[in-house]
């Protein structure tokens, strides 16, 4: 696809708010089914964000952050800069 193609997007498959998006996609956030085949891609980091905060907020139970992922992202990193 060359700059400048035009997209044709039918309207039936536009969502017009987050809650719209995420139900098309993930219509049952409450039930133990996962969901690793599906996905909501977002145009911009802010607005993978929106997306993100509301599904988390969708979700129930106790949420855990767990403080090494950061160490292990910030290994893996200086170890690619490094190289």
């Amino acid at each position: 696809m060359k700059f400048g193609t035009v997209i044709r997007v039918l309207s039936d498959m536009l969502a017009h708010s987050i809650a719209e998006r995420v139900n098309s996609v993930f219509p049952d956030l409450s039930g133990e089914r996962l969901y690793v085949n599906r996905a909501i891609l977002a145009p911009n980091n802010d607005d993978a964000d929106e997306v993100n905060d509301f599904v988390v907020n969708q979700l129930t139970g106790t949420i855990h952050e767990y403080a090494w992922t950061r160490l292990i992202h910030m290994t893996v990193l200086s170890t690619v800069l490094s190289a």
